[in-house]
């Protein structure tokens, strides 16, 4: 359920003035090779150390609705649910990075990239996707921005 979220957020950064710039520092934080290709060393190295700032980065203050909303829905706490997200996002990050193959791409190529991606996500988690659509409802009064602008912007709303 935090995928879509996490390659949502990603495509919003994406967007905003140098976010581009701002997602190629996280991937090269979390390095160009699949983290699945050695989960052992990726769990015990840098890479996955800097998961809660990457998420921090990418959700800011509605890290907590989204921590929340997917604790409700998996019974987990949210703490966990957090752990969980920041050994996602470099994850994520890692893969973005190795689907890129160490091309630079523009801002409209990279949130295109990421909203493609998070609409397979999306596809995939009909779970993620009532999950936004709730979170949406939330927080009707955030416009174009915060959670549910991302969320408006992915769901095509």
């Amino acid at each position: 359920m935090g995928l879509p979220m996490i390659v949502g957020s990603m495509a919003t950064t994406a967007a905003k003035p140098d976010g581009a710039g701002v997602l190629t520092k996280m991937m090269a934080q979390a390095g160009g090779s699949s983290p699945l290709d050695n989960l052992s060393g990726f769990l015990g190295g840098s890479q996955a150390a800097a998961g809660p700032a990457m998420i921090n980065t990418l959700f800011g203050n509605q890290l907590a609705p989204v921590q929340n909303a997917i604790a409700q829905k998996t019974g987990l706490p949210p703490e966990t649910v957090g752990k969980v997200l920041a050994i996602a996002a470099p994850m994520v990050l890692a893969y973005l990075g190795k689907m890129m193959g160490g091309k630079k791409t523009d801002t409209a190529g990279l949130t295109g990239l990421l909203g493609e991606q998070s609409a397979a996500a999306l596809a995939r988690s009909p779970d993620a996707a009532a999950l936004m659509q709730q979170l949406m409802a939330a927080q009707p009064e955030a416009g174009s921005g915060g959670i549910a602008g991302m969320f408006k912007k992915m769901l095509g709303k």
